[in-house]
Order: C-alpha cells, then structure tokens, then sequence
C-alpha cells in the first residue's frame, strides 16, 4: 500500500469512526473504545479462569467461542443459569401486580 493510499484509508477511517461517534464528545468515544479493546485483549484469560479445567481445547478448524461452546457442551448449566435469572423476575412480577391490582382485602382496608 502506498503512502498515499494509506493516509486515503486513515481519513476515511477518522471520518467513519466521526460519524459513529456522533454528538458524543471525543474522550467519552476513546474511553469506550479503550474498554472494549480491554475486553477484546482479556476474554481469553477471563474465560479460561472462569471456566476452569471446563475449559474446551479448540481445534484448528473450530472457529467458535470458548464459552459457546462450553454452553453448547453443558445445556443444563445453560437452563438452570436461565432459572436462576427467572426466580427473581417472577418475584418483582408478583410485587409489581399486587401494587397495581391490589387484593380486595387491602382495598377496604
């Protein structure tokens, strides 16, 4: 790539991360940008250490993600992570029906 080409490239790059960035102001977009790129460089390490001797060796031609694939291999984790998620839900549902539709008893009271 020539010298010229390549700076053609940086602008465009600029002008579409400018766009992207919208109205937010140019230190909220490098702190993002900086959070995900932390991210990016510790999802491997984060998932190794969560996932433990779980952890799946991936072979050459596997393409997916090591947590994916731990999910995909241990469905019932998946399910009972999904219930565990739930309980609460249908605990504020309760609550938030009861305030709105109160039992008649409370009403009298």
């Amino acid at each position: 790539m020539t010298g010229t080409n390549q700076k053609q490239l940086g602008n465009t790059l600029w002008g579409i991360a400018d766009t992207l960035r919208g109205a937010m102001n140019a230190d909220d977009y490098m702190l993002s940008f900086l959070f995900l790129r932390y991210l990016s460089d510790n999802y491997e390490t984060a998932t190794k250490k969560e996932l433990g001797k779980d952890y799946p060796t991936l072979g050459a031609v596997v393409r997916r993600v090591p947590l994916s694939l731990w999910y995909a291999n241990n469905p019932d984790a998946l399910i009972a992570a999904q219930a565990q998620k739930l309980d609460p839900l249908k605990t504020d549902k309760k609550g938030l029906m009861q305030q709105i539709f109160p039992s008649p008893e409370a009403v009298q009271a």
